[in-house]
């Protein structure tokens, strides 16, 4: 508990304790010591395991921050346990993430013949015709930009999952060899395809369940 409040705005620890904190016993002075040591508060007041002959709470939620509680009750759930079911309402705001619009271009239909023959059909020589150097970088700018425009179309997209370091380059290379090696079996439905697939999935450190 020591290592983990400090690394965290709000804490909620809830579960089974098994000490009883309607009694006043030595167990269940320790807890509470324990629980007012850290500045935390225990939210059950009702009991939480009713029998013929006893009532105990023993099922605790323990918070940093009061005042975000907004509700805490206990429920009978006969037929499931023999302990009641403890509810807590928390207000628990979430920060939006914030829209960004990323430019890019698609490569994924890139066709190097094609892309080749149109920049050799292009006349390149007509270049000579300006007498200013502005004249002949825009030239040379619209050029190559309707040809990457053509074979390579820019797109907008809008980006709200937060950046992951993790993922690199050669993960997801591993994750489109993996997803082709699926689409290759799905069309083929052949052992050879399927033994390639899981193969790739133990060399690559990629499994399925």
């Amino acid at each position: 508990m020591a290592n983990l409040l400090p690394s965290c705005d709000f804490l909620l620890a809830a579960g089974d304790i098994n000490i009883n904190l309607l009694t006043h016993d030595r167990r269940s002075q320790l807890l509470t010591d324990f629980i007012n040591s850290f500045d935390l508060y225990q939210v059950i007041e009702k009991p939480t395991r009713i029998t013929a002959h006893s009532q105990s709470l023993i099922d605790i939620v323990l918070v940093s921050d009061k005042e975000r509680i907004l509700d805490v009750d206990v429920y009978d759930i006969q037929g499931i346990s023999d302990h009641m079911s403890v509810m807590c309402k928390i207000n628990a705001s979430v920060s939006s993430r914030r829209v960004k619009m990323v430019s890019f271009r698609d490569y994924r239909n890139f066709d190097f013949d094609l892309f080749r023959l149109d920049v050799l059909n292009i006349q390149w020589d007509l270049i000579y015709q300006f007498d200013n150097v502005d004249c002949m970088v825009s030239f040379l700018n619209d050029n190559i930009l309707n040809l990457f425009e053509k074979h390579a179309p820019s797109q907008t997209k809008r980006v709200t999952k937060p950046p992951a370091p993790w993922l690199t380059y050669n993960i997801k290379m591993m994750i489109a060899l993996k997803n082709r090696a699926l689409s290759k079996y799905k069309k083929s439905f052949s052992i050879a395809d399927w033994n390639s697939y899981k193969a790739g999935h133990t060399r690559n450190g990629i499994h399925d369940r």
